[in-house]
């Protein structure tokens, strides 16, 4: 039988079939990635992670919020001037329950200090009602701290075996400029290839090696600088809806990495939408919408002047001269403010609250969680199937027509003590009704000596320290350019306003404001009756008494 010819022989130095060539640069491409690949994959069954994720995610050199100490975990040295002191035992006990509280100032406990806040009051109850098992709720809220500094602290604190993660955010996500130039500068594609690059464990651990533990200079600092620490900060902020956007979506980001991170060990973790003071805080500041023109300014501004001149004594003309400016420019925070305090003069109170939030949600320097994070909260919470605590309608759920005022919070966004303990028995049913722990019912008389006991060892100085503090905060926030828009306009008012006063120890003040309320509208004195119950609930005897004194003089 013949020999087989093949069709051709290649000649010697010849290129080699195109589909070979191809097989050969896969297999060499392959045998080149294999040892990143194999990397990549051990550092993730080793589940080592660097808390330092990279530029876009914006968070600097970060540092341990615990540190151990002997048989105990303390917040470290460094941390303290942002967050309160706690401590932990390094070995969990055995039928333990440890549940992380994390957020802002509100969970700090500003403007008092941790005695009130709401995790004090939470460990107080879970004891109460489960008693002879350990219980221990750390207060991680850091003043000022926005989600993405919280993120790589959720991430420190699942190694320290926690039941619970409890998550209130969202006030302060707008306080820093930490949208970074050479970010801003970054098309999509190279933000997104960006991103992806530093989901990476090796990425993350070619910086780690590389970095010479110096503050990159494109990294926010490692502590919090608000924009309104410096003189100019107020002044710095103006209307940018693509930063205020990017702002958003990093919220959103660091919520999915908080989120993730717990799911991944399993840990549970709990969302809170925080609430604020819709009804005497006005916007901080208001900017005109872009694009206006200076015809249509000027414009604005004659029928913005002519209902100011009118909103006191003729309510109905003053809302036709705002409806004017609202057709020109529907984006002046300011110009809501009045027209919701216009609809609640005229009794409704459904259109008034629109536009509240609107004022809110168009304020040009957001220091309260607005629409867009709560819809974020929202489809986070939904998406991950997280357990959410409705905050801001359990503390509005008692106050007229559902919108809270000064006789919920001390400022825009810091429940006053009450507002804690509802947050605290909220969440104390919601551990209980997750399967974390079983708890045996409290009578109301065994919670208020509860509360009591612990009101009882506060400071005598406890309500007047808070009350500096607020003024602190007032004058940081520059709230002195709109003190005429925030005074009382009804006597429903004048009584919001004397329960604030109340609540920061400021009695005189407090006197004068239910004398004028009272003056007005008699009825209310049922109001003032109410209070002095809700405080004898609240384990508060003594400023019941005051209470007391304010509306009918001292006792004889």
């Amino acid at each position: 039988m013949a020999n087989s010819i093949p069709d051709a022989i290649p000649e010697p130095g010849a290129s080699p079939p195109p589909r070979r060539r191809w097989k050969a640069w896969a297999l060499a491409f392959a045998l080149g990635i294999s040892p990143f690949l194999l990397a990549e994959l051990g550092l993730r069954v080793m589940d080592w992670d660097d808390s330092r994720p990279d530029l876009l995610r914006a968070y600097g050199s970060v540092g341990k919020l615990f540190e151990r100490q002997n048989s105990l975990f303390r917040t470290s040295a460094g941390r303290q001037p942002f967050f309160q002191q706690q401590e932990f035992a390094a070995s969990k006990p055995r039928d333990g329950l440890r549940i992380f509280c994390f957020g802002g100032s509100t969970v700090y406990g500003h403007p008092y200090q941790q005695d009130t806040a709401f995790p004090r009051w939470l460990e107080l109850e879970l004891k109460a009602r489960c008693p002879g098992r350990s219980i221990e709720v750390l207060n991680c809220g850091g003043v000022s701290y926005a989600s993405y500094r919280i993120t790589p602290l959720v991430r420190e604190v699942l190694d320290y075996q926690p039941d619970l993660i409890v998550l209130a955010t969202g006030e302060n996500e707008f306080l820093e400029d930490r949208t970074f130039q050479a970010a801003k500068e970054y098309s999509p594609a190279h933000r997104w290839l960006r991103e992806r690059l530093s989901s990476l464990r090796i990425m993350r651990l070619a910086r780690h090696l590389t970095s010479d533990g110096s503050k990159p200079g494109n990294v926010v600092d490692p502590e919090v600088n608000p924009r309104l620490d410096s003189r100019s900060g107020f002044a710095s902020y103006h209307r940018d809806d693509k930063w205020h956007q990017e702002v958003c979506s990093h919220f959103e980001r660091s919520l999915r990495e908080m989120a993730g991170d717990c799911g991944r060990r399993h840990v549970p973790l709990l969302l809170c939408r925080l609430g604020c003071d819709l009804r005497d805080c006005a916007p901080f500041k208001s900017e005109h919408r872009e694009g206006l023109s200076a015809d249509d300014e000027v414009r604005w501004q004659k029928a913005f002047d002519e209902g100011t001149e009118k909103q006191e004594h003729q309510p109905d003309l003053a809302w036709d001269c705002y409806a004017k400016a609202e057709a020109l420019d529907p984006a002046y925070a300011l110009l809501s403010w009045r027209m919701a305090r216009l609809q609640e003069r005229k009794h409704n109170p459904t259109r008034a609250l629109v536009y509240y939030l609107k004022a809110r949600d168009d304020d040009i320097c957001p220091l309260r969680l607005i629409s867009a994070n709560e819809a974020i909260l929202k489809k986070v919470a939904d998406d991950f199937r997280l357990r959410q605590l409705d905050v801001a309608s359990l503390l509005s759920a008692d106050c007229p027509d559902q919108i809270p005022g000064r006789d919920r919070y001390l400022d825009h966004v810091h429940p006053m003590v009450d507002g804690h303990q509802r947050i605290a028995r909220a969440l104390a049913n919601s551990v209980q009704e997750m399967g974390l722990a079983s708890l045996k019912p409290l009578t109301d008389g065994e919670r208020r000596d509860l509360y009591q006991k612990q009101i009882d060892s506060l400071p005598g100085s406890y309500y007047s320290d808070a009350r500096r503090r607020v003024d602190w905060l007032e004058s940081w926030s520059r709230r002195e350019k709109l003190a005429n828009e925030m005074l009382p306009i009804d006597a429903p008012a004048w009584l919001r306003l004397g329960i604030r006063d109340f609540e920061l120890a400021k009695f005189p003040d407090a006197a004068l404001a239910w004398k004028k309320a009272l003056a007005a509208e008699p009825s209310l004195k049922e109001n003032l009756l109410q209070l002095q119950l809700n405080l004898e609930a609240q384990g508060r005897a003594a400023s019941a008494r005051k209470l007391s004194e304010c509306i009918s003089g001292p006792s004889p």
